[in-house]
């Protein structure tokens, strides 16, 4: 790497239809108070006119005449970059003045650090019910998590350029947006690359979420992909998402879910044993105070108590994410 890079940051951000957020997020870009990096953009072959508004950025734009996916679209960014750094974000993100100013410090002081990965905010973009409440969840998710991870986020993740491309990148399969960005995490991981949650970095997200887009992704998109990740890699991460409070959530609404089946003949079962349920939201609740005491501070009562259903409505299908994947998983190696 030349003198002239050193220190230069590469923002990459693939971009397919984002006609409604890439405005915003190139806008907070060019106001970092770090000056030393360039903006590459990838069309994705967008349909609508993406491309003519970010043609009015000083960015260096790479147009794609095929839909080849978010993976690929970062791939090709990365080996256009001349920075030392690359940092990914999303066309839905938006980054911080000092956003930049973090990433080089925590590289430049920290010379072990091979990769690290920010945080949302807690003032999302969209104040719609569902779109505050995921941007939230992650926010506490990402703040009370430990500081070293196994995992990646290209939402808001930056690596040193030389690392990225001794590891292959993002794995070119995933021909849509996905867990690439985990499963390069658990490949630095293997290979004993430090990686760093660095809970001062933190985003601005923008993303206009609906039940439906929330439940497939968490399902389809997140959900059983990342847990068969983690079969192959026989590696369950016991941080973010997955630390042990999320389990025993996962299991206790289970056991929510099923048990008015023991309260019916001819199970024969204690006088008291209707306060069963009752028991098991109590221990939900209370293995979850943190995160709602979090919510009644940032967004009061009447808010958490909204948010309560849709809580426990995701630690169900996240369960229902976790048997299908296994067992997917197992019938896969019987055949």
């Amino acid at each position: 790497m030349s003198s002239n890079n050193q220190r230069k940051i590469s923002i990459i951000i693939p971009v397919h239809n984002a006609s409604g957020y890439i405005e915003r997020c190139l806008g907070a870009v060019f106001l970092s108070s770090y000056t030393r990096f360039e903006c590459i953009v990838i069309d994705d072959n967008s349909t609508d006119n993406s491309v003519s508004l970010v043609e009015d950025y000083p960015v260096k734009l790479l147009k794609l005449n095929e839909h080849i996916g978010a993976a690929n679209a970062r791939n090709m960014g990365a080996r256009a970059a001349s920075g030392e750094i690359l940092f990914f974000i999303d066309a839905d993100v938006l980054i911080l003045r000092d956003t930049l100013t973090e990433i080089a410090k925590t590289f430049f002081e920290q010379p072990d650090t091979a990769a690290l990965i920010g945080s949302l905010d807690n003032a999302p973009g969209d104040e719609r019910f569902l779109s505050q409440f995921k941007s939230l969840f992650r926010h506490y998710i990402h703040q009370s998590s430990e500081e070293i991870v196994a995992t990646f986020w290209s939402g808001c993740g930056a690596i040193r350029r030389q690392i990225f491309l001794d590891y292959n990148g993002f794995d070119s399969r995933y021909q849509k947006s996905s867990i690439e960005d985990i499963e390069l995490g658990l490949r630095l991981a293997a290979g004993n690359q430090k990686i760093k949650l660095q809970k001062q970095i933190q985003v601005k997200h923008l993303k206009r979420w609906t039940l439906r887009d929330l439940i497939k992704t968490d399902i389809l998109d997140r959900g059983i992909p990342w847990t068969l990740l983690m079969l192959r890699y026989k590696s369950i991460s016991k941080n973010l998402n997955l630390r042990f409070s999320q389990k025993v959530s996962v299991v206790t609404v289970f056991l929510l879910g099923f048990s008015p089946c023991l309260l019916l003949p001819p199970i024969q079962l204690p006088p008291n044993a209707p306060l069963l349920p009752v028991f098991i939201l109590g221990t939900i609740l209370l293995v979850n105070c943190k995160f709602y005491r979090f919510l009644i501070r940032v967004r009061g009562i009447i808010f958490t108590l909204k948010v309560t259903p849709l809580h426990l409505l995701y630690f169900f299908y996240c369960g229902l994410s976790f048997i299908f994947a296994v067992v997917t998983y197992m019938l896969g190696k019987r055949s």
